[in-house]
C-alpha cells in the first residue's frame, strides 16, 4: 500500500516514477514527509510480508536483504545523485528533515 501511495501521488503532482529518468519535481508531501523512498520501503515490507506467509527460512530473508542492498546501494543513490543535481539545496534541507528510509 506504501508503494501504491507514493505512485499514486507522483501521477497526481505529475512528475515521473522512472528510477532513470531525470526528475522533475521534488516532492515532499504525503508519505514522503516520513520516507525519502517509500516505494522501495512498501517493496521490502511486502516482501517481508510474503515470506512470513510462505514459510520464512534464511534463504527468504537473504533475498530481502539482497534486495535492500541492492535498492539502497544502486537504485537509491543513483536517484539521490540525480535529485542533488537538480535541486541542489531544496534537496539537501529535505535530506536533513527526512531519513532514506525509516
Amino acid at each position: 500500500m506504501l508503494s501504491v501511495q507514493a505512485k499514486r501521488l507522483f501521477t497526481r503532482v505529475g512528475t515521473n516514477v522512472m528510477t532513470f529518468d531525470e526528475p522533475n519535481k521534488l516532492v515532499v508531501e504525503g508519505v514522503f514527509r516520513y520516507t525519502r523512498n517509500p516505494m522501495y520501503l512498501g517493496f521490502v515490507i511486502s516482501l517481508l510480508g510474503l515470506f512470513l506467509l510462505l514459510g520464512a527460512n534464511e534463504l527468504s530473508l537473504g533475498v530481502v536483504v539482497l534486495f535492500v542492498l541492492v535498492s539502497d546501494r544502486w537504485y537509491i543513490r543513483f536517484e539521490e545523485r540525480m535529485m542533488f543535481e537538480k535541486f541542489r539545496e531544496q534537496y539537501q534541507a529535505y535530506c536533513r528533515n527526512v531519513r532514506r528510509w525509516m
